[in-house]
């Protein structure tokens, strides 16, 4: 007599006096223990080999009866091409095993190609802590869909456009990693653009103006900060450079002595096409700021190192500095009406771009651009190998005299035609 839902319902988890089976039809049974567990079994017959094997389905009421014989029937025609129905299976199961988490697999490239080649690989581990693996992490890799991406990405997108790049960016690269690798077999990142989800990709114009620069000083000197972050932001003013540059400077990269700052060429954005070191000018007016940046730091290695820590001063250390000088700015400085003044967002690269701008009013392109470490054009890498550090010093001079003015709270001191293209005069 074939199996009912009620029948499975009467036995199940009553107790019984001895294990025993039930057939249904077409090789579906079910297996019932003493403690009332049932559980559905398709025995089958495997012509090949002339030999009998069955396996198991799962328990009832997990698998309803009508589910049983739908799985059964699946099991059949894996049997009708002369396949064993329980082998299947268990490579079936051993596979899903396999299957990684989104988290183990971002955690693999991260381990074996992030940290390896990308310079800001704590930031970007640091956004896919907060970003995706509180509800992406768990779910398998493999099993994620487009949408299921999109659902994320989209609201993100309106509120943090660069992140929400960064994580298309490299979810991407983890991903392609992953399939060549093996881990899994799809990637539902490979169709989604940024530009599709609204994201426009503009130049960042923000730099510091006169007034900016002024009130940033008097921020620098009132407001409450750990004084290593603060010789770290009028370091970075001064010099216009890529802040790394600055945070993984080595004591003995400063040289006194030749009053020379040197930057191994593996250590910079072009050193690795040009093989050459960058050098900057230690004028004496700015000593006194590398010296006690030294003297602050509680590292034998690193001229700022992170507090407690034997590593180079973090991203966050800096971000923190910059968010403390906003709040300062929020709570003290207020328009004629005495409400407080709107800031547009700036960040540390602000300060490159405000010493970048200025350069240009004292010094030759070429100049200027070694000053930033920038790339030259053309030829010139192939041909030009002075450093310019001699040519830097007066640039460097007439820009700390003309910071030292508006540290002490002067005005208009260049006059904007003088920041014009020659042929605009």
């Amino acid at each position: 007599m074939a199996l009912t839902d009620k029948w499975l319902k009467a036995h199940l988890n009553k107790p019984q006096a001895k294990r025993f089976e039930k057939a249904h039809r077409d090789g579906l049974s079910v297996r019932v223990t003493k403690n009332g567990t049932i559980s559905f079994q398709y025995r089958y017959y495997i012509k090949l080999t002339k030999k009998r094997d069955f396996l198991t389905i799962g328990n009832y009421p997990q698998y309803s009866l009508a589910e049983a014989v739908k799985e059964m029937e699946k099991y059949k025609a894996i049997l009708a091409e002369g396949k064993n129905p329980r082998l299947e299976q268990k490579s079936a199961v051993i596979f899903e095993a396999k299957k990684i988490t989104l988290t183990e697999l971002w955690r693999n490239w991260y381990e074996n190609v992030c940290v390896y080649k990308k310079k800001n690989a704590p930031l970007y581990n640091r956004t896919f802590e907060i970003h995706l693996k509180p509800t992406l992490g768990d779910l398998i890799a493999d099993n994620i869909t487009k949408p299921v991406l999109l659902d994320l990405l989209n609201p993100l997108s309106k509120a943090k456009p660069s992140i929400t790049e960064r994580i298309i960016i490299n979810l991407k690269q983890t991903y392609n990693w992953g399939v060549d690798q093996h881990l899994i077999e799809n990637n539902p990142v490979k169709d989604i653009f940024a530009t599709k989800l609204g994201i426009e990709k503009g130049q960042d114009t923000r730099f510091l103006s006169e007034q900016e620069i002024i009130w940033l000083f008097e921020a620098l000197e009132k407001m409450r900060s750990l004084e290593k972050n603060k010789v770290f932001i009028e370091l970075q003013l001064f010099y216009g450079c890529r802040p790394q540059e600055l945070r993984e400077t080595e004591i003995s990269e400063v040289n006194f002595d030749f009053s020379l700052w040197t930057i191994p060429w593996q250590k910079h954005k072009t050193g690795k096409k040009t093989k050459l070191p960058l050098v900057r000018p230690i004028i004496k007016e700015v000593e006194h700021l590398w010296k006690l940046a030294i003297a602050l730091s509680s590292s034998k290695k690193w001229v700022f190192n992170n507090a407690g820590t034997s590593d180079p001063i973090t991203r966050n250390s800096i971000s923190s500095c910059i968010r403390n000088i906003n709040t300062y700015w929020q709570k003290h400085i207020k328009d004629k009406q005495g409400e407080p003044i709107k800031f547009d967002h700036w960040t540390v690269y602000s300060l490159r771009k405000t010493s970048r701008t200025n350069f240009s009013n004292w010094g030759d392109w070429v100049v200027c651009e070694k000053m930033v470490g920038h790339k030259m054009g053309g030829e010139a890498d192939k041909y030009d190998y002075n450093l310019y550090a001699k040519q830097m010093v007066p640039v460097y001079t007439e820009w700390w005299n003309y910071l030292t003015r508006l540290k002490n709270g002067e005005t208009n001191i260049i006059n904007f035609t003088n920041r014009l293209p020659l042929q605009m005069k």
